[in-house]
């Protein structure tokens, strides 16, 4: 345990440092007044809440997806949705979503949650983060994309480099063999053998490659504890964008990537 917490600790404090970082520890953050409830209007919604809010779909609500999902609905700045399945849609649905942290333990009631079993009924979203295992990436396509829109953007939290495999199969349609080929990513150069630009993203406005550096389990349906850490970095892996495809220009994707987390802990 030393040696894992010594690397976490190497890694924590530093040698990402250009991505969401919680700023406080537990023995900081948490007060008397124990985790955050979030009070409710007399229509369901919470009182924090605004029109119009954008939307963030969770899928793969697990230990991870729950953990940032919860983050960002703290904020009161979204409309966040899980995608959960089984007993955890179950009881989140039931007696709300309960997620311990370092940084301040958060409670969404069960007349708060956005909590769905079926991603058709999510809605159009401004935001989808994809925290599956990369051992489901063939079932991640059939799961994006009723939640994408020309001006959706997607992070990719997964444990493994998939994201280009990520698009390739969102822009065929979630075909698989056509994405995969003979297993190797194809390279897009020009006649000359000069790497070109970019190809221009069809699908939705942006895709993200995440990388999480965080300790975070699934205790039981409806429980969450966050131990250790948080930092969440990015990178932009294909952009609808002219200034991306034509000019390499990402500033409008990194601060688009910086606006949804700047007021997370």
């Amino acid at each position: 345990h030393s040696l894992l917490a010594a690397l976490l600790s190497l890694l924590y404090c530093g040698h990402l440092s250009n991505g969401f970082l919680p700023q406080r520890h537990r023995h900081q953050q948490q007060s008397s007044s124990g985790p955050l409830h979030v009070s409710i209007n007399n229509d369901g919604s919470p009182t924090n809440s605004k029109k119009d809010r954008p939307i963030v779909a969770i899928i793969g609500s697990g230990a991870v997806g729950c953990y940032y999902g919860a983050r960002l609905f703290e904020t009161g700045n979204f409309d966040v949705r899980f995608h959960m399945r089984g007993d955890h849609y179950a009881v989140s649905k039931a007696e709300g979503l309960n997620v311990t942290s370092f940084y301040g333990d958060i409670f969404i009631p069960p007349d708060a949650i956005g909590a769905f079993d079926d991603a058709n009924d999510m809605g159009v979203a401004d935001w989808v983060i994809v925290a599956l295992k990369s051992t489901s990436l063939d079932s991640a396509p059939d799961l994006i994309r009723p939640l994408l829109g020309q001006h959706t953007r997607v992070i990719a939290i997964m444990n493994g480099m998939i994201d280009q495999d990520l698009v390739d199969m969102l822009e065929n349609g979630g075909d698989t063999a056509a994405s995969k080929g003979d297993g190797h990513h194809q390279h897009h150069q020009s006649p000359t053998g000069v790497a070109a630009s970019p190809p221009k993203l069809t699908c939705c406005a942006a895709v993200y490659a995440g990388m999480a550096l965080v300790c975070s389990n699934k205790l039981a349906p409806g429980r969450v504890d966050h131990s250790y850490a948080g930092k969440l970095t990015g990178a932009l892996s294909a952009s609808a964008s002219e200034e991306w495809t034509m000019h390499g220009n990402q500033d409008a994707e990194r601060q688009a990537f910086y606006d949804l987390w700047k007021d997370c802990k």
